[in-house]
């Protein structure tokens, strides 16, 4: 680990999808090491297709991406999906093994690690997650708030350097909402979490970045952005609750 590197750092990334919708604009940001990020934005703004590129899913068509000053390209995405975790927001789309200690144990497995460090991590995050009653049990077999920690488990037990969140408290009743949350909020990691929870966003992240059609118009302090009632409006998002209580 490069630990006096930047954890994220985007220069003048442009994505065009073959429709021509331009999904990403010139967008250029850079985060530092233990940094908590809320991306926020409208729908279609261009969140989905950043994450995409943050761990290589998605090769940059124009300008460039480089997680620990290590630029992703078609030579190093393997060396950097250790480095980022993402958890998208269906986590369907990530427990597909017979049970949840074989998925969470997918990832170490691929990195080449040795069954017994394997088997280590995987005890680790379950513990962490308290999930370890699940190990045994198919993804189908779980309910949906299991399924959205077992998920964030799998991508934990890679040990990633960064760790991005797609809508992690989406579809999830308070409880396990809250327990989501403080799951997180434990976290000693880069965080970079794409949601629409305002009030998730206010308190848990230091810093907010906002897109809007593909560009960045505001990046800085949380609070200072979130409780700029005029530019969340402009860009089709609201104050948080705990925001507007202060004012």
């Amino acid at each position: 680990m490069h630990c006096d590197a930047n954890a994220i750092e985007v220069t003048d990334l442009s994505f065009r999808y073959p429709d021509g919708t331009q999904a990403l604009d010139s967008v250029s940001f850079l985060i530092e090491h233990g940094r908590r990020v809320a991306l926020l934005g409208p729908n279609g703004a261009g969140k989905s297709t950043l994450i995409s590129h943050l761990n290589g899913i998605t090769l940059a068509q124009s300008g460039t991406v480089a997680i620990e000053d290590v630029p992703i390209t078609d030579e190093t995405v393997h060396e950097v999906r250790t480095r980022v975790g993402v958890v998208f927001q269906d986590p369907d789309n990530m427990l597909f093994m017979t049970n949840i200690g074989d998925d969470i144990a997918f990832g170490p497995l691929n990195m080449r690690l040795s069954a017994d460090e394997v088997a280590r991590r995987v005890d680790v995050v379950l513990e962490a997650m308290g999930i370890s009653e699940l190990r045994d049990k198919p993804g189908m077999h779980i309910s949906y708030g299991q399924k959205k920690r077992a998920a964030l488990a799998a991508v934990l037990a890679m040990e990633p350097a960064v760790l991005v969140l797609d809508e992690p408290t989406s579809n999830l009743d308070p409880r396990a909402k809250r327990e989501m949350t403080d799951l997180v909020s434990g976290l000693d990691i880069t965080l970079m979490i794409a949601t629409h929870d305002m009030d998730l966003a206010w308190a848990m992240c230091d810093t907010a970045l906002v897109l809007d059609e593909g560009r960045v118009v505001a990046h800085g302090p949380a609070r200072q952005i979130m409780s700029d009632e005029d530019l969340m409006v402009s860009h089709g998002l609201e104050v948080p609750f705990a925001a507007r209580k202060l004012v």
